[in-house]
């Protein structure tokens, strides 16, 4: 057997309201929430996990089952868990950003790309947004297009709006 300095990660997946999140962890915390599929998360995982030993998980653990349901239903406005989160410096930087978006308030693509130092730095801003492995913890639902609009979302559109609106926020085209 390999010797594996990250040690064993777990996959599970829960549903809510028609959305099926994928789930990972190890023993540094959650690495992967995303609602857009398996594929998705086996390219994340094998790209800056590619050490770990990962297994299916039997159930998902109760804090992380209490942290994940808190905020799909309200009762929190964060998902209160360790985690972890790799990828480029710029990638780093932007959803570092991202985390500092207030609960129920939306920020423009061109905001998030001033507030890293990088003005005109806006659509390299949404690739890197497309690319966050940690969804709600690191909310990416809540940064939009300049012009009023709702822009994408890897989990879908539908998605982003129910999570806007379950935040509050409303009206989006």
């Amino acid at each position: 057997m390999l010797q594996d300095p990250y040690g064993i990660g777990w996959l599970a997946a829960r549903d809510f309201e028609g959305w099926r999140w994928h789930l990972a962890w190890t023993r540094e915390g959650l690495c992967y929430l995303g609602a857009d599929g398996e594929e998705a998360r086996a390219a994340y995982l094998g790209r800056y996990f590619g050490m770990v030993c990962w297994q299916a998980a039997p159930a998902l653990p109760a804090w992380l089952a209490r942290a994940l349901d808190g905020y799909l239903t309200g009762e929190t406005r964060t998902v209160p868990v360790a985690w972890t989160i790799r990828g480029t410096p710029f990638q780093l930087r932007v959803w570092e950003a991202l985390r500092a978006i207030p609960y129920g308030m939306v920020w423009t693509y061109g905001a998030v790309a001033e507030r890293i130092g990088s003005p005109r730095a806006a659509r390299a801003v949404g690739q890197a947004v497309a690319e966050n492995p940690l969804a709600l913890v690191v909310p990416c639902h809540r940064v939009v297009g300049a012009r009023g609009v709702l822009g994408g979302y890897r989990g879908g559109t539908a998605l982003k709006r129910r999570l806007l609106a379950l935040e509050g926020v409303h009206g989006w085209r």
